[in-house]
């Protein structure tokens, strides 16, 4: 998750809008899409980000893989 935090913090500090890419690929490995979203939320509380952050599922396997995890 430092790769998260240094471009949540960097954003932070551009204020500018950021959109940070899960690999479907390693979703399941990162303990599913819900944890990464929960992961990347307390991030942005911790570090009192408030500039936008979109989280992007990059490379979905299917299209029912993508709706599954779509809010």
């Amino acid at each position: 998750m430092q790769w998260t935090k240094a471009i949540l913090l960097a954003a932070e500090e551009e204020n500018s809008p950021v959109i940070v890419a899960a690999s479907d690929r390693l979703v399941d490995y990162l303990g599913g899409f819900q944890t990464i979203v929960g992961m990347v939320e307390g991030l942005m509380r911790d570090l009192s980000i408030t500039v936008p952050v979109a989280l992007h599922l990059d490379h979905g396997a299917s299209v029912a893989r993508c709706q599954s995890i779509s809010h």
